[in-house]
């Protein structure tokens, strides 16, 4: 017997399957049925977002807010230590460093953790991060912007060609102050 229903059920579900056709299922819309333009995205640390051809020419490029995906001033900053000047030495690991002129000292935080949350270094140094987080809705043939959304406020553009297709881009900026 339950040879029998497996059997029965494998039939049914092959079926089913097979039933449906191309012609059967109706395209997404926006998604229209023909070959790609071939471009190729590419975000680049600056904030740009460009499109290529096959040969390498740049078709689009857009500068996407509010500058720089990293933004980091913390090897800029001279700071005090309870009246003593100290300098913050960031690593390619992503550990931070306090350098009072002398010696170097890691700092147990690191930039990473400084997105998150603030650090607390003494009584009169706090050390913070962030994200901000960007939205943009960009024709992948124009590269027309359509809008841009932020953590306040999303801006519709209005200039977004209706036989296009829609590329949503998600932009993360980091900074360490």
């Amino acid at each position: 017997m339950y040879k029998l229903v497996t059997a029965l059920f494998f039939t049914i579900a092959f079926f089913v399957t097979n039933t449906y056709t191309s012609e059967d299922i109706r395209s997404l819309p926006y998604c229209p049925n023909k070959n790609g333009s071939g471009l190729v995205l590419v975000s680049t640390l600056d904030g740009n977002l460009s499109a290529v051809n096959s040969t390498g020419s740049l078709i689009w490029q857009i500068n996407t807010g509010p500058g720089p995906l990293l933004v980091s001033n913390i090897h800029k900053l001279e700071l005090t230590n309870n009246g003593e000047w100290i300098r913050i030495i960031p690593s390619l690991t992503g550990t931070l460093y306090k350098f009072d002129g002398s010696t170097i000292d890691p700092i147990p935080i690191t930039a990473e953790s400084l997105l998150k949350s603030s650090f607390r270094y003494s009584d009169d140094l706090v050390i913070a991060g962030g994200i901000e987080v960007r939205s943009y809705g960009v024709g992948f043939s124009s590269g027309k912007l359509a809008y841009e959304c932020t953590s306040v406020k999303c801006s519709n553009n209005n200039n977004q060609d209706v036989e296009d297709m829609l590329l949503s881009k998600g932009q993360h900026t980091r900074f360490v102050l």
